[in-house]
Formats: structure tokens, C-alpha cells, sequence
């Protein structure tokens, strides 16, 4: 057949192809991990390293980012205090320690540049899509005992760079999806390694890896639970150590039960945090009727997601109109209804395959539908990062049934194209969709534009993200609308006091504190912004009670003792704000303000050595600091060393700080 000059890298495409596909096939024999595979392999996962690299560029952004890296002195120090804190703390509200061990590290080499934390991210993402070719690869080998090179292909690259997916790269946060997908995928390969071992040693030891893989997921994000049970699945098919209506294996289940034991331990330990950390809702605010019907909306809601990726948000509201009588729900339902069917038959005309993936899809979302409803949203991209194996599997598998049965050399160049086109028009959505995390504020007006006067948190932290940038008029627009879409949205009431405050208005953020702490009495930071600002306005006896009251709600929070020192400072007690600035350094040593203030109580209390190593200290922790600079010179000045004085007040100019 002639082709056309302009099909001429179409047809490259069709003929190297078919010769890979063909060199594979010829040796069946060989070992799964071929040099073929690999190299594969590393072509998908290169361009999903590529596609994800602007995402380099992004900040961090103050959705959880701030909680669980920039403002967390936590993560800051890797040693006997962090493993304890880690493996004993539910901060912030999920337990996953191996996410924070994965900042920390982080942190040791690169500080808080947002670049090295990305960078990270996108290395995970790449390897997993990696894992994940491998994976497809393995379970089509053994359901068909042949290598399927196009169904892998499209399965990993369709995993890679799947607009759904930049959630889980381009959010730091997100970080505990990914370790957790890599553990996943890695217990997955093991026990594969496992079934197909046959001497009992080797079998043993990739039983127990697999195990200790599991409980690394689990380490790394609590959504791994569903584990056991899709190893059930596979044991039914393709392993076929399981059937219906024949009876079961109880060698099959026995084995699983270390991973059940796993499971339920995890889910208690997530289930505890989140109802410490007051996200597990009553079930007046989401009644079960109203969560079931959110579930089966959502599980259709994704697959759509899949298919056609538009409207991608960071948060999707609850549906609180939602009926069983709701056309939205209806379509849902139908849908849902219809697949399990096919599934259903297929399964009972021997062949399960569509079965099995419709089950692992339901199964993997299981733990985040919302039937324990986590949060006030209604679904996350984040939660269909693994689910989503499952329709790219059977869209690659789709794919190369046809590329077999069109025996026409055309036709396969056509399909051939198309997959290239739409593959393009993937990686041009990904690639906007990363722009959208660049920063805050990017976020949220993205958030904004697809839900204006819906979601609160995202008018809060837009809000949040103004006030960084020193825009406090635009930061309390956003903070009135929070208000206004959620009269009850405590943070608010705090940011939008703390605006207040910067502008000079001190009266309006005690009002606004005020309100917050009869929302919630037990806000530690409402409590210590208050004293604040009844500091600025020279009532010092009043803003000692509120940090005491902010100590007592939290004995770590260091902010409230160096603000609880200055207040002793303003009234004299010179010796009570030495042990408070004290106490808020022996909770975060880079403290620097603490050790300046200090130095300052020290020369207030004539101790001026014990004021120098202070000063220094501060210095030594914050080159840059020019405050500290500027008050050694005051003090060496006042001990009569001009040399000393003169070198730290030119310091202190050199920064930028007017000397008087």
C-alpha cells in the first residue's frame, strides 16, 4: 500500500510498532522483565517526567501545604523527637508518617523551596506509571499467556499523563497518594512474584515483602485498606485461585489474613484521626440516605472525569439537593446499574474480566465515596489516582482488540494516529491544569470561577493568599464572602481579624476573634490573635489571659509564649518573658524572634553577655535578620565597645534598617 507523504511518521510510528510488538511475541519464553518491557517503560515514564516538569515552577499552595510543610517546625529536624512525633502524632487530622518522613527528608535538602518538594512529587508519579505498565503487562501475561504491548502502553500513558491526575503531582500535600500508589503497586508486582515462585523459600520471602510493602502503603496514606481484597480479586482472576460456586481456597484466604489484620488496625487508627481532628460529620449534617446517593453519583462522576476531563477542581461541593428522585441521580444510578449488569453477564459467560475491573474500581474507592464522609466536599481527582487503573486497563485492552482486528495496514495507521492526537490533546489539558496549582491565588479564583458563591474555603483561602501579598482589601472582600456563604466558617472570622490588625483597625479584629472563639471555644489561634491585638492597644493584662488561655488549648504552640513574653516585656516582668520566649524555643529552636526578644529581656535585666549569645543566635539562624544586628550594636554601644557597635550598626544599614 503507498502511503501518503504526510503519513510518513504515522507509518514510522505502525512499523516500529508492530516489529517491537512482534519481537516480544516471538519470545514468550523469555522472563516478564524483559529489555523490551523496560525500555517501554522508560519512553512512557520519560514523557510523563517531561509533560510534568513546569510544574517546577509552582509555590506552595495554602491548602494543607502550609500545615504540613512551610509552617511545620515538625518536619525541620530529623531526629529521636521527629520519629516520636511522627509515628505518635495524628497531625493534621490523617495518619501518615511516612509522608512526613518524606518532607522531612525534603526539607534536609532543599529548605523550603517548593521546587525540591515538586520535584519529588513528579519523580513519584513518573515511577509509578512505570510500575504501573509493568503491572498491566504482568496481569495480561498471565490471563492470556501472551505479552500485550500496545494494551500496556496505553494503560501507563494513559496513568501518566491523564489530566485527572495532576492533582495528586502538582499538590505537595497530595504527596501521601503517591508514596501510597508506589507501596500499592510494589505489593502488587511481589505478590505476583509470589503466585508464580515456586520454591518455598522464594515464595516465602516475597510473601512476607509484600506484606512489609503493604504496610508501608498504609504507612503512607490510609486509602490503601483496600488491599486485601483486590489481592482476593486477582486470586479469583487471572490467578484462578479462587472461583464461585466451586468453593474456596483456604490457603488463598488464610494468607490474606496478616493483610486484613493490617487493614482494620489502619482503618481504626484513620477513622480516630479524622474524628479527632473533627472531620468525620454527623450524620444530621449528612444524613446515610444523603452519602449513598452522593456515592453512586460520585462513582459514575469520575468515570466521566476519565473520559472527558473538563471542570477539573480542587474541591467539589456536597450536593446537598440531591435526591433519589434527581435526574442527575437517576442518570447515575442508570449507568451504575447497567454496568454492574454487563459485568454481571460477562462473568457468567466465563469471562471475567470486565468483572474484575468493575469491582477493583468500586473496591479502590471504597474507602473515600463518602459512606464515612470525610470533609464537606463530595469527591476529589486525588481519590481516583489508583481507582482509575481500571477504566485505562480496559480502554487499553479496547485499543488493541481493535488495532488486531483491523488486518488492514490503513486502518492500524489511522488508529495509530488518533491515539497520537488524543494523546496530544491530553497532555495540553495536563499541562494548563498544572498552571492552575501555580499559586494560591491561582488556585482559588480557578475554584471560584467553576463554583462563584458555592464553597467558602475557596473565598478563605484566596483571602489568605491577599493578605500574604499585602493586598488586605481584596483578602477582606474574600473574607465577607466566606462569611456570607457560611455565617458559621470560623477560620474566617480569624484571617479576616488578622487583616484587620495589619491595617491598624484593632477594635474590628477583636470583634471578629471574639466571634470566632463563641463559634469555637477551643480555637487556640483565635485566643492568641486576640491577645494581639489587645497588645497593640496597650491592654497587656488582657492579652495575657488570651495566650494563657491559647497555652492551655495548646502547650506547643510557640507563637502564643514569645507573644505572651512581649506583653510581660511591656509590663516589666522581665523574668516571666525570659522563661515564656525560653519555652517557645525549646519548642521550635529556629526561632529566631524569640531569641532576639529575649536578648532584649536579658539587657533589660542588665545580663549582658547571656543578651549577646542571644542576639547571636538569632543572627546565626537568620543572616539576613537585620533587627538583631541593629540591637548588638545598641548593646555594645552601651558597653562602650565602639569597634563591635559600629560593624553590627553597619550591618544592620547594609539591611536595609534605619539606624536613628
Amino acid at each position: 500500500m503507498r502511503v501518503n507523504e504526510s503519513d510518513n511518521n504515522c507509518h514510522y510510528l505502525y512499523t516500529l510498532l508492530t516489529k517491537f510488538g512482534k519481537v516480544i511475541s516471538m519470545r514468550p519464553q523469555q522472563n516478564f522483565f524483559n529489555k523490551y518491557l523496560i525500555v517501554a517503560a522508560i519512553l512512557i515514564a520519560g514523557i510523563t517526567f517531561l509533560l510534568y516538569l513546569p510544574a517546577l515552577q509552582n509555590n506552595f499552595v495554602n491548602w494543607d501545604d502550609n500545615i504540613n510543610v512551610y509552617e511545620n517546625i515538625n518536619i525541620r529536624s530529623i531526629n529521636i523527637a521527629f520519629l516520636k512525633w511522627v509515628f505518635s502524632s495524628e497531625f493534621p487530622g490523617l495518619w501518615h508518617p511516612f509522608t512526613m518522613f518524606s518532607f522531612a527528608i525534603d526539607y534536609a535538602l532543599w529548605g523550603l523551596n517548593p521546587l525540591g518538594f515538586h520535584l519529588t512529587n513528579i519523580l513519584l508519579h513518573t515511577i509509578n506509571t512505570a510500575l504501573v505498565f509493568f503491572v498491566v503487562a504482568r496481569l495480561i501475561r498471565v490471563s492470556s499467556k501472551q505479552n500485550s504491548l500496545i494494551a500496556a502502553t496505553v494503560t501507563a500513558l494513559l496513568f501518566g499523563i491523564h489530566p485527572l491526575h495532576v492533582e495528586s503531582v502538582a499538590w505537595i500535600t497530595e504527596r501521601k497518594g503517591l508514596l501510597c500508589a508506589f507501596f500499592y503497586l510494589l505489593t502488587l508486582l511481589s505478590y505476583f512474584k509470589y503466585a508464580f515462585t515456586d520454591t518455598k523459600r522464594k515464595r516465602f520471602t516475597y510473601y512476607i515483602f509484600s506484606i512489609f510493602l503493604f504496610l508501608l502503603a498504609l504507612l503512607s496514606k490510609p486509602m490503601a485498606v483496600s488491599l486485601p481484597i483486590v489481592l482476593l480479586i486477582l486470586d479469583f482472576y487471572p490467578l484462578k485461585l479462587l472461583s464461585i460456586g466451586k468453593g474456596f481456597n483456604a490457603k488463598a484466604l488464610i494468607e490474606k489474613l496478616p493483610f486484613f489484620i493490617l487493614t482494620v488496625v489502619f482503618s481504626l487508627i484513620a477513622i480516630l484521626a479524622q474524628s479527632k481532628a473533627g472531620a468525620l460529620p454527623m450524620l444530621k449534617q449528612y444524613p446515610i440516605d444523603l452519602r449513598i446517593l452522593n456515592a453512586i453519583n460520585s462513582y459514575i462522576t469520575y468515570l466521566g472525569k476519565m473520559i472527558l476531563p473538563l471542570n477539573l477542581a480542587p474541591y467539589y461541593p456536597f450536593p446537598f439537593r440531591l435526591t433519589l428522585f434527581h435526574p442527575i441521580f437517576i442518570i447515575s444510578l442508570i449507568v451504575f446499574t447497567t454496568i454492574t449488569l454487563l459485568s454481571v453477564l460477562t462473568l457468567k459467560r466465563d469471562k471475567p474480566f470486565l468483572f474484575t475491573l468493575w469491582l477493583y474500581y468500586i473496591i479502590t474507592l471504597i474507602p473515600v465515596i463518602g459512606i464515612i464522609k470525610v470533609g464537606r466536599f463530595a469527591m476529589a481527582d486525588r481519590y481516583a489516582y489508583f481507582p482509575s487503573l481500571a477504566p485505562f486497563l480496559l480502554t487499553g485492552i479496547g485499543i488493541e482488540a481493535i488495532f488486531n482486528i483491523s488486518s488492514k495496514r490503513a486502518a492500524q495507521i489511522s488508529i495509530i494516529s488518533v491515539l497520537v492526537i488524543l494523546s496530544g490533546v491530553l497532555m495540553n489539558m495536563t499541562y494548563r491544569q498544572i498552571d492552575v496549582w501555580k499559586d494560591s491565588i491561582t488556585l482559588w479564583s480557578h475554584q471560584i470561577e467553576l463554583f462563584p458563591c458555592r464553597v467558602a474555603v475557596a473565598y478563605n483561602n484566596r483571602g489568605f493568599a491577599y493578605d500574604d501579598r499585602g493586598d488586605y482589601q481584596k483578602a477582606i472582600k474574600d473574607y465577607n464572602t466566606a462569611i456570607n456563604i457560611d455565617p458559621k466558617f470560623v477560620i474566617s472570622y480569624n484571617n479576616r481579624g488578622a487583616a484587620y490588625i495589619k491595617m491598624g483597625s484593632y477594635q474590628e479584629a477583636i470583634k471578629d476573634y471574639s466571634m470566632a472563639i463563641s463559634l469555637n471555644s477551643k480555637y487556640a489561634e483565635a485566643y492568641n490573635n486576640r491577645g494581639f491585638a489587645y497588645s497593640s492597644l496597650g491592654s497587656y493584662q488582657e492579652a495575657i489571659k488570651d495566650y494563657s488561655m491559647a497555652i492551655s488549648l495548646n502547650s506547643k504552640y510557640a507563637k502564643a509564649y514569645n507573644n505572651r513574653g512581649n506583653a510581660h516585656v511591656s509590663l516589666g516582668s522581665y523574668q516571666e518573658a525570659i522563661k515564656d520566649y525560653s519555652m517557645a524555643i525549646s519548642i521550635d529552636p529556629q526561632y529566631v524572634k524569640a531569641y532576639n526578644n529575649r536578648g532584649i529581656a536579658y539587657i533589660n535585666l542588665g545580663k549582658h553577655q547571656e543578651a549577646i549569645e542571644s542576639f547571636n543566635m538569632a543572627i546565626k539562624l537568620d543572616p539576613k535578620y537585620s533587627q538583631a544586628y541593629y540591637n548588638l550594636g545598641m548593646l555594645y554601644s552601651d558597653l562602650g565597645d565602639v569597634e563591635q557597635a559600629r560593624i553590627n550598626y553597619n550591618k544592620a544599614e547594609s539591611l536595609r534598617l534605619k539606624v536613628p
